[in-house]
């Protein structure tokens, strides 16, 4: 009772990891609020992979393997055909067998794929962690290793797409026969009805002829209504040509009114700044010259004052020179002694022979 037990806590905690890592893995929900991935996703493949593997690590394949394909066996107790879902509901006694309403052939070959997925990973990895379990079982579902029928990452058809997909990669033997001895059954009753087989295909083809003549109607009917609707269009085009050409004389006509009187203000406005020009241009000649004048004449008089006081400086230096001489030369005159005539000095000849008492000349330095 106590190792039931065991194994019920474990499996129970097991289940709650594997849901939480498939929602924070794949957080993406719909409008409804529905998480998108959980089911037939991404979301999906991961929770299987991962409690499959968990199971793997905590009680051995065996347990692994029973417990994971006991949601995903045929029971006789639940009343709900492998086709019915596609081919309409059988009566309950002429079913060859049933399998759980909640899991279709599709999602069941799906599931046993990915729980024999996380029993691999497993295996390959016996001394993993809980921690790496996931993220082995997240990479494989992210690099395609599981099969997904739903979402962005989609790998295998449904089995709507292709129900002959699901004959050859059924892994339960039994599925695959009671499916394959259904569809026989199928298409027996559809043999045996081929009354009514032909009767619906009389409906069909009275339905068909009839759908041919109202489309025939309606394409007269649209027909007259669009050439209708053109005639109108016409009409309006050939108003809106109208309307369009008597705006546009009217705002021809306007424009040439305003390019009148535009021409007139620019004329007025062009003399009125000729007349300004000239005036301006008349004071600032007017101003130059006067200016020119004065400077001219401000030079001119300016160079006669300066020759006029050279002039006056000259004479006064002269001036004041000859007095200054006059008094210095008679102040000379004044100091000089006077002196008496002597007899005349004669000089000796320089060709007159040197007195006797002369002394000889030195003898040369040698």
């Amino acid at each position: 009772m106590d190792a039931a037990i065991k194994v019920a806590g474990g499996v129970y905690v097991a289940i709650q990891k594997a849901n939480e890592l498939a929602v924070n893995k794949y957080p993406e929900k719909d409008e409804n609020g529905n998480y998108k991935e959980i089911h037939n996703g991404r979301g999906d493949a991961l929770k299987h992979c991962y409690l499959s593997a968990l199971l793997y690590k905590e009680f051995g394949e065996g347990l692994a393997t029973d417990f994971m394909n006991a949601h995903e066996q045929v029971t006789p107790t639940v009343p709900s055909s492998l086709l019915g879902r596609i081919f309409g509901p059988v009566p309950f006694t002429e079913r060859p067998f049933t399998v759980r309403s909640e899991n279709p052939i599709d999602e069941k070959e799906m599931d046993l794929f990915n729980n024999a997925l996380g029993r691999q990973i497993a295996a390959e990895n016996p001394t993993a962690t809980s921690a790496q379990l996931s993220e082995l079982c997240a990479t494989a579902v992210s690099t395609g290793k599981a099969k997904v029928l739903s979402g962005p990452a989609k790998n295998v058809p449904t089995y709507k797409e292709n129900p002959l997909y699901y004959l050859s990669h059924l892994e339960d033997d039994s599925v695959r026969a009671a499916f394959e001895a259904e569809r026989r059954r199928f298409f027996k009753d559809l043999q045996s009805n081929k009354q009514g087989l032909q009767n619906n295909i009389l409906a069909q083809q009275a339905a068909q002829s009839f759908a041919r003549q109202a489309a025939q109607l309606a394409q007269k009917s649209a027909q007259q209504a669009a050439f209708a609707a053109a005639q109108q269009a016409i009409r309006a085009q050939q108003q809106a040509i109208q309307f369009a050409a008597q705006q546009a004389a009217q705002r021809a006509a306007f424009e040439a009114v305003q390019r009148g009187a535009n021409q007139q203000a620019a004329q007025q406005a062009a003399q009125q700044a000729a007349q300004q020009a000239a005036q301006q241009a008349a004071q600032q000649a007017a101003q130059q010259a006067a200016q020119q004048a004065a400077q001219q004449a401000a030079q001119q008089a300016a160079q006669q004052a300066a020759q006029q006081a050279a002039q006056q400086a000259a004479q006064q230096a002269a001036q004041q020179a000859a007095q200054q001489a006059a008094q210095r030369a008679a102040q000379q005159a004044a100091r000089q002694p006077t002196y008496q005539a002597g007899p005349p000095i004669i000089l000796p000849s320089p060709a007159a022979a040197p007195p006797k008492n002369f002394p000889p000349p030195p003898p040369p330095f040698r």
